[in-house]
C-alpha cells in the first residue's frame, strides 16, 4: 500500500510521515524530486519499490497549469487507471505510484499530452 500516515504541522514547510523504513525512503526522494525549482531540461525520474511498483515523477515543459496539467491528470487516472497520483504547480510535475505496467500506459499518456504548441 501507500503511505499509511501523513500529518500536516503548523510551521512552514513541515509535515510528519510515519510508516516503515522503505516507505518512509520513497517519500524523502519524492519530496526532494519536487522541492525544486523549475529545469527546463529536467527528465522524468523514476523510484522502484521493493514490492516491485514504482513511484515515477515527469517534469512537464509544455503544460501551463492549472487546467492543462489537471486534465491530464484525470486522462491517467482514468485511461491508465492509475489511483496514486497528484499534479505539483511548482514544479510543473505529476507524480504516479503503481505497477511498471500502469507507469508504461502513463508514459504513453504523457507524451501524447505534453507536447509543444505550434
Amino acid at each position: 500500500g501507500g503511505l499509511r500516515k501523513v500529518f500536516n504541522v503548523s510551521g512552514p514547510r513541515a509535515f510528519v510521515l510515519r510508516d516503515n523504513s522503505a516507505m518512509i525512503a520513497a517519500n524523502n526522494w519524492l519530496i526532494a524530486q519536487l522541492d525544486r525549482p523549475f529545469d527546463a531540461t529536467a527528465a522524468a525520474t523514476t523510484y522502484p519499490m521493493p514490492n516491485g511498483d514504482a513511484i515515477k515523477v515527469y517534469y512537464l515543459h509544455n503544460l501551463v497549469p492549472p487546467k492543462p496539467v489537471q486534465e491530464l491528470l484525470t486522462a491517467i487516472r482514468t485511461q491508465a487507471r492509475v489511483e496514486h497520483a497528484f499534479a505539483s504547480n511548482a514544479p510543473c510535475a505529476i507524480a504516479i505510484y503503481g505497477s511498471t505496467d500502469l507507469i508504461a500506459k502513463a508514459d504513453a499518456i504523457v507524451a501524447q499530452h505534453d507536447v509543444p504548441t505550434p
